[in-house]
């Protein structure tokens, strides 16, 4: 009886302080239905990346299985996952604190077809020219640094020497801030969007296609020269 008058009073406060449609809306996208979209970008491996001055804040090193409790500190959430995808025979790069060498920042690649099990369960056709930028994280305190540049600049050339040309990736459309970051460090759109539809637990997708540049609002837009 006590949880069932809890579960009224939270129900109707929720409804008292907000719109009941904007409620329902919620409510539908949690646990009926629900649409991501994800935009695929890439970049020419042999184009160099923006340089930034070198910091003393971190290093950039493989990850290997045996640095997983280094990531105690900021990723322990992804530590399960971590161990599945080196099982699964991807490979990473990470930034290493210089003061307490725990992993700051981490990105997955992987340069055959791949399959997320972990975040969007579904799979990505990777051509023997490419590799695919599978996931990235970076702590909190380490946003906003050139720690991810470093990152990638240490793994392209790994890459580069495989004999791959091109890295790929997919994003959330709604993820603004890694959308800027990646114009601005030159990446292009690859004229393809995948949407990921989950309705009661079920999941499809469908992949569009599509012409020239759709999201050029993510790019930095110039500065206005100061009339004379």
């Amino acid at each position: 009886m006590r949880n069932s008058s809890l579960l009224k009073e939270k129900i109707v406060s929720a409804l008292e302080n907000e719109d009941f449609i904007s409620l329902t809306r919620k409510i539908v996208k949690k646990t009926v239905y629900r649409k991501r979209s994800f935009l695929f970008t890439q970049h020419d491996l042999h184009s160099p990346l923006k340089k930034y001055k070198v910091s003393s804040r971190w290093r950039v090193d493989v990850f290997t299985p045996q640095d997983i409790p280094k990531c105690r500190a900021h990723f322990s959430r992804y530590i399960p996952d971590y161990i599945d995808m080196f099982h699964d025979g991807l490979k990473s790069y990470a930034a290493y604190e210089t003061e307490t060498n725990n992993v700051v920042g981490i990105i997955w690649y992987v340069d055959s077809d791949f399959y997320d099990k972990h975040y969007l369960r579904c799979k990505f056709a990777v051509e023997s020219h490419q590799v695919l930028q599978v996931a990235a994280e970076i702590s909190l305190p380490y946003r906003n640094t050139a720690i991810s540049v470093d990152i990638m600049r240490y793994a392209w050339a790994y890459w580069e020497e495989q004999g791959k040309d091109e890295v790929f990736c997919y994003t959330d459309v709604s993820n603004a801030p890694s959308l800027r970051a990646q114009f601005h460090l030159h990446w292009e759109e690859v004229g393809r969007l995948i949407h990921i539809h989950r309705l009661f637990g079920y999941q499809w997708q469908k992949i569009e296609s599509y012409s020239g540049e759709r999201f050029t609002h993510f790019k930095k837009k110039p500065r206005r020269k100061t009339p004379a």
